[in-house]
């Protein structure tokens, strides 16, 4: 993530200032999920075998407290905007 705009692409599935597909944008609720999971650690380890893993997310190092995590969750609630 080389820049804020492919940064809000990554976490958002969508470009910055692009038109809205209104309150139901499937693409921003699937990046909410992943990321959502991600920052709380669940599915940190799924398709996994005893020798590799194809899809490994790795949260961050330290849970990020439950303040930053509600930030997160209402800044998706409010549509993400990119601003």
């Amino acid at each position: 993530m080389s820049t804020t705009w492919s940064a809000y692409t990554v976490f958002t599935d969508r470009v910055c200032n692009a038109p809205s597909h209104g309150d139901a944008d499937p693409s921003l609720t699937n990046a909410r999920s992943q990321v959502m999971s991600a920052l709380y650690g669940i599915g940190t380890r799924s398709n996994c075998d005893a020798e590799n893993c194809d899809d490994l997310l790795m949260p961050p190092d330290q849970p990020l407290a439950t303040s930053e995590l509600m930030l997160i969750e209402r800044w998706y609630d409010i549509g993400a905007p990119c601003d």
